[in-house]
């Protein structure tokens, strides 16, 4: 009888533990019980970084685990955003991304092995943003109507920086180049902040850039703001016309989305999606958001992948142009 119950017992232990390690990562605790990794594919510095930290700042309160960002940057974002899209589905790495880096960087680079849409777990859009055109004030023109007059007069003077090739900034400025005809050769960059700051010092005419990084800058006078480009003008910039006011039909707003490994468990995303929604809405990030030239959005998980369809749309015939 003894050993009867006593190969019992084992049996019934075996089982036990099959059965936990079959079990999705979610259902081994309540999540999370240990730090969380927030990749920001782009460098330190710049405006993701900027929007990620704070991010991850609020979902630390939220979450009562860290939040740690990493910057894993190169090839415009691509490298992070792969290394997200093969984590573990468990809630541990967590990604911030861009315009860019999902809807233009893999219409451009046949290289990028990830998908936009099925590669990833959208969650959010964290908030929309308009760019504005800013150019170093020693090249003399002040309008936008300028600006392309100047380019078709003198077409090798006028440069224009990104954040890299396939960036919302450069595309942004391939845009102006096929709606006027005006001839500006683009000179990428790794990232918003070394392209910005060669503008600031001369080496580079123009770029379009968020206005959290330009309004320094722009206040100080090292800047000057042609347009912004959004439907209207931003509300950090009143007196700067909007792009559509010389050109009809120039509209273009970009987005920052927090994304996770495909597959992520119902039980992780629950309470992922509640803190996320509680984080977004919390004063002191609306205001950071609202002072940073950005437009805090209401938290809807469904947004984010409608967003991502609707600009891949938008964004092809400037691509297929290049």
């Amino acid at each position: 009888m003894r050993a009867n119950a006593l190969r019992a017992g084992m049996l019934l232990a075996v089982v036990l533990a099959l059965m936990g390690a079959a079990a999705p990562a979610g259902a081994q605790g309540t999540w999370p019980q240990r730090p969380i990794t927030l990749i920001v594919p782009l460098p330190a510095g710049g405006p993701v970084d900027a929007v990620g930290r704070r991010l991850a700042d609020q979902l630390s309160r939220q979450l009562k685990q860290p939040v740690i960002v990493e910057n894993v940057v190169g090839a415009y974002g691509t490298i992070g955003l792969n290394r997200l899209s093969r984590a573990a589905p468990d809630g541990y790495t967590l990604g911030l991304g861009a315009t860019g880096t999902h809807v233009m960087a893999p219409m451009i680079n046949k290289e990028i092995t990830y998908d936009p849409l099925k590669g990833f777990t959208p969650l959010c859009i964290v908030a929309e943003y308009a760019n504005v055109l800013v150019t170093n004030p020693a090249l003399p023109v002040k309008t936008v109507a300028e600006l392309v007059a100047y380019a078709k007069a003198n077409p090798s003077k006028v440069t224009f920086a990104s954040s890299g090739y396939g960036s919302s900034n450069h595309l942004s400025g391939e845009l102006l180049k096929r709606m006027t005809g005006a001839p500006m050769l683009h000179v990428p960059y790794k990232g918003t902040a070394p392209g910005l700051n060669d503008v600031v010092a001369g080496n580079v005419g123009l770029m379009f850039d968020v206005v959290s990084s330009s309004l320094p800058f722009i206040e100080s006078g090292r800047l000057r703001a042609l347009a912004t480009t959004g439907a209207q003008r931003n509300p950090a910039l009143p007196d700067v016309p909007a792009m559509a006011e010389t050109l009809p039909g120039f509209e273009v707003t970009g987005w920052f989305g927090l994304f996770a490994p495909p597959g992520l468990p119902p039980d992780v995303a629950a309470p992922l999606n509640r803190a996320l929604a509680a984080s977004l809405d919390a004063p002191d990030m609306r205001k950071f958001l609202t002072d940073s030239g950005y437009e805090p959005v209401t938290f809807d998980p469904d947004a984010l992948r409608s967003q991502i369809r609707k600009d891949i749309d938008y964004w092809k015939p400037v691509v297929e142009g290049l």
